[in-house]
């Protein structure tokens, strides 16, 4: 450690930390995106205001579930059923409908819904700034006495290359990644073979 702090001072490793932490929550935000595009061919510009509902609805699960270590588990657990089950009944309502139809419809409808979305939110929850309570566990900084930065920071660098790590495992190893790549290719052909291809899609937004 001192011979990095040797080569680079303690303060501009740690705003090099806390700044790929933050490009992590860009990646994963990005990853779902990049997915839904490469598989479903729907250009989703309301997906970060998905994102944006799963936060909120954390932070109001955390809250329900008293905070602390619990709530923080249990709404990571929850929030992403909530986004899950609102990304189906859009696609099984709108989506499924306009696979076929050109991407500047996809794009004007999808923004249509992040305008929505953004709306909903102020209304549920308001304007105000929330932040979720964090567990004991992930507050203060790292004990390292040159290197004041948070736990949660190094948190989130762990779970980035796990994201990654698992959509690669998800889209190249299992049946519904490879039958979900195929579909992006030939929808008609993984149909042909009695595979029923709008569930696939559904499965994958």
């Amino acid at each position: 450690m001192d011979f990095i702090f040797a080569i680079c001072p303690p303060g501009i490793v740690c705003q090099i930390l806390v700044g790929l932490s933050r490009t992590t929550i860009l990646f994963i935000v990005a990853s779902g995106l990049s997915l839904i595009l490469g598989v479903l061919r729907i250009p989703n510009i309301a997906h970060g205001s998905l994102y944006m509902i799963g936060a909120f609805t954390a932070f109001t699960v955390s809250k329900l579930a008293g905070g602390g270590t619990a709530g923080f588990w249990v709404a990571l657990l929850i929030a992403p059923l909530v986004v899950a089950i609102l990304s189906l009944v859009a696609e099984r309502a709108i989506f499924s409908y306009l696979y076929e139809r050109e991407h500047l419809m996809l794009l004007l409808l999808t923004f249509s819904f992040a305008l929505i979305f953004g709306d909903l939110v102020k209304i549920i929850w308001g304007a105000e700034y929330r932040t979720l309570q964090l567990p004991e566990f992930l507050k203060g900084p790292i004990p390292v006495e040159q290197l004041p930065i948070p736990i949660y920071n190094i948190f989130l660098l762990f779970i980035g290359p796990l994201v990654a790590v698992g959509l690669w495992l998800l889209t190249n190893k299992t049946k519904v990644g490879k039958i979900s790549r195929a579909a992006a290719v030939d929808r008609e052909m993984v149909g042909a073979v009695g595979i029923h291809v709008s569930w696939v899609f559904a499965s994958s937004s």
